[in-house]
């Protein structure tokens, strides 16, 4: 599979997936020819779709599975990208998840782009603080008294749970008092999502998700393969601006 891209402060690094399996298990080798582990290699996210907003978002890698030496084939998007994975692998396509093998020319690949202009918008202090109160007073009513996470699944009593704008407020301040845009989250995931709002707040566009035409092009020899588990619950990754299933379930924090 091809490279996905990374982030490492605030640069967007890509990074062959071949690669990263071998430094995640294996170590990295420095300029003495030592073998090190470095924290930095697993501590990286991997950018992933959030299905119901269509927005990208970053989610920590949990795992980088190798499995196993398969034929591969090369999809090519319209708009330059190059994706080579199993006939198997799941793409995220307009008509939902269809095996690589499986596309024919209607079906369109779900890719990365820009989407609208942001001019660096932020959510004033205030009317964030008067949206954040007005969130709190919903807990009670919709909340149960044990309830689950919307992103990873995990039962928690209502006072472990916090309510979420499943949209953000800064892609879509309109839904900022909306009740059906708010669902339940364990405090790790908000934390997790949050954050990944806060950058997305200080972007001057917006990165979500469209649709383009493709072609197959033809297959290669046998190779390794590998896959990603990545934290919460959307089960993708982007690989080379095209979103792909990860088919490994992250493990339970």
């Amino acid at each position: 599979m091809e490279s996905r891209g990374q982030k490492s402060g605030r640069t967007l690094r890509r990074v062959r997936i071949d690669e990263l399996w071998s430094r995640w298990h294996h170590g990295v080798v420095d300029a003495l020819g030592r073998v090190r582990h470095l924290p930095a290699v697993r501590a990286q996210h991997a950018r992933v779709l959030n299905e119901k907003t269509e927005l990208f978002e970053r989610f920590p890698l949990v795992d980088v599975v190798r499995s196993g030496v398969s034929e591969l084939l090369t999809l090519r998007a319209e708009s330059g990208q190059d994706l080579r994975c199993t006939r198997d692998h799941p793409v995220l396509t307009n008509e939902g998840w269809i095996k690589a093998g499986d596309l024919d020319p209607g079906h369109l690949l779900v890719v990365t782009g820009k989407r609208s202009a942001r001019a660096g918008r932020q959510i004033p202090p205030a009317l964030r603080t008067g949206i954040g109160v007005w969130t709190s007073m919903q807990r009670t009513s919709l909340i149960k008294p044990v309830d689950s996470c919307y992103l990873c699944g995990v039962i928690k009593p209502r006072g472990e749970l916090v309510l979420d704008h499943v949209i953000p407020v800064v892609a879509d301040l309109s839904r900022a008092l909306d009740t059906g845009n708010l669902s339940p989250a364990c405090e790790p995931c908000h934390r997790t999502k949050t954050d990944s709002e806060q950058t997305l707040a200080q972007r001057e566009v917006t990165a979500g998700a469209k649709f383009v035409r493709h072609q197959r092009l033809d297959g290669s020899p046998e190779e390794a393969t590998y896959d990603l588990a990545v934290q919460g619950s959307w089960h993708n990754f982007l690989a080379n601006g095209l979103v792909v299933h990860n088919t490994i379930a992250s493990r339970p924090e």
